[in-house]
């Protein structure tokens, strides 16, 4: 790139490529945990009852016993507990490089010679391709959601964002 303005304008790119990253990490990690507790608890609670009722009535409480049972298969086979957190820490990881990409973007570029910008979005861009095949997949509807909240001003730094549009452009 020749000028500042083609980095600036690849440095908004990833500023909002990491946004909307971490976000649906964040959403995905809610879905995975709201996906443990309702396994969790529903296997507990049908193997809790189904044993209960088959005292009185063995066929229905064997069904019940079963639903139980494959409440747990599922919790396992799907470990959403584990998954959770690998959406956590992937999150938190490109919501910390968004931050170093929202710095670069409104103060450092000023103070850097177009070369020296050019290594440091270089090197970002590159930590957001890392930090991108290490995490796990995304599921649609947590990227849908996060996309969602990012459009109705959820953004964390909402002022930020309006400022790199104004002054991005």
């Amino acid at each position: 790139m020749d000028d500042k303005t083609g980095i600036e304008r690849e440095a908004k790119k990833l500023y909002v490529d990491t946004e909307y990253s971490s976000r649906s990490h964040f959403e995905a990690r809610r879905l995975w945990n709201s996906t443990y507790y309702a396994l969790g608890c529903g296997s507990a609670v049908l193997t809790a009852v189904g044993a209960a009722i088959m005292v009185a009535h063995a066929p229905l409480g064997t069904a019940v016993t079963v639903s139980g049972a494959i409440f747990i298969g599922l919790s396992t086979f799907l470990d959403p507990r584990t998954l959770a957190q690998a959406h956590s820490v992937a999150g938190a990881r490109l919501n910390a490089l968004n931050g170093r990409i929202r710095y670069f973007g409104l103060e450092k570029i000023k103070r850097l010679a177009i070369e020296a910008a050019e290594t440091e979005l270089e090197a970002l861009r590159a930590e957001k391709e890392r930090l991108n095949s290490e995490s796990p997949g995304i599921p649609r509807s947590a990227y849908m959601r996060a996309r969602k909240g990012i459009q109705a001003g959820e953004s964390s730094y909402k002022e930020d964002f309006d400022r790199l549009n104004a002054e991005w452009r």
